[in-house]
């Protein structure tokens, strides 16, 4: 598959050697699928980019977050999302409301709310390498 395109419509990271691809062919469950490459985006106008031009092609997305799933998900033959670099929070005070990108550690997370004395209920063990689009 011809990345290029993408790579060109694009301002975050996307790659496709085999030792990217070796690591991304599985998470923490023992599921195991060889991706068409990975995309890390910046901000959501890449992941509208990304989701457009999967679309026009009929290339499933893969959405992956730390990578600690049990259950595969974050495993598959597409592209791969990986939102590790979608770290904004956003905090609103009056409203109790917390704006987080995908790839925002749980642990920050809390770290982030503390200060207003919130906090966000899922809690999962893995809380310290988790992020927000796992659990």
């Amino acid at each position: 598959m011809n990345l290029a395109p993408l790579r060109e419509s694009v301002r975050g990271e996307l790659r496709d050697d085999d030792s990217i691809l070796a690591t991304y062919n599985r998470d923490a469950s023992r599921l195991k699928a060889r991706p068409l490459g990975v995309f890390w985006p910046l901000d959501t106008t890449d992941v509208h980019s990304v989701v457009h031009w999967a679309r026009e092609r009929s290339i499933p997305l893969v959405p992956r977050g730390a990578g600690t799933g049990l259950a595969g998900g974050s495993v598959g033959q597409g592209l791969i999302v990986d939102t590790a670099r979608l770290t904004q929070i956003e905090i609103q005070e009056d409203n109790l409301l917390a704006i987080v990108g995908a790839g925002v550690i749980n642990t920050h997370l809390q770290d982030a709310l503390k200060p207003y004395r919130l906090f966000w209920p899922p809690d999962p063990s893995s809380h310290r390498i988790s992020s927000s689009e796992e659990t």
